[in-house]
């Protein structure tokens, strides 16, 4: 049980180190800045599902598999919801570095692409669809 605390641990310093400084590279937009949201929200499973399929399509199905992937994706996709509520715009776009990494077949980048209609589709998308 310790050895999990300390793993915990770890990741989670990971998480709170690498997320916030995801907006800092060249590519991503200013709303992916700020402190991660990494809680999963019930009504934005549609979005999950979408954003997660496409991290596994750029990065050899890795990305939903990788505790720390996963989370970045979530907190990507978490924030784009926001911003998305706050300010729409005709088409998002960002890019990731590193989104996976210490894989033997990586690193990989994530580069997002959605427009508007189709976020509003896989926001509106009901669970298991």
């Amino acid at each position: 049980m310790n050895l999990f605390l300390r793993q915990c641990s770890v990741v989670c310093a990971c998480v709170a180190c690498i997320l916030p400084v995801q907006a800092a590279w060249s590519g991503s937009p200013e709303w992916l800045g700020g402190k991660p949201d990494v809680d999963m929200h019930e009504d934005r499973c549609g979005v999950y599902e979408w954003f997660l399929d496409e991290a596994d399509r750029q990065t050899e199905g890795i990305a939903s598999n990788d505790e720390l992937a996963s989370k970045r994706v979530i907190n990507i996709a978490n924030k784009l919801v926001e911003h998305h509520r706050a300010n729409s715009a005709e088409s998002y776009s960002a890019e990731i570095k590193f989104l996976v990494i210490g894989h033997e077949r990586g690193p990989f980048d994530f580069e997002l692409q959605i427009s508007n209609a189709e976020l509003e589709r896989v926001m509106n998308k009901v669970c298991g669809e």
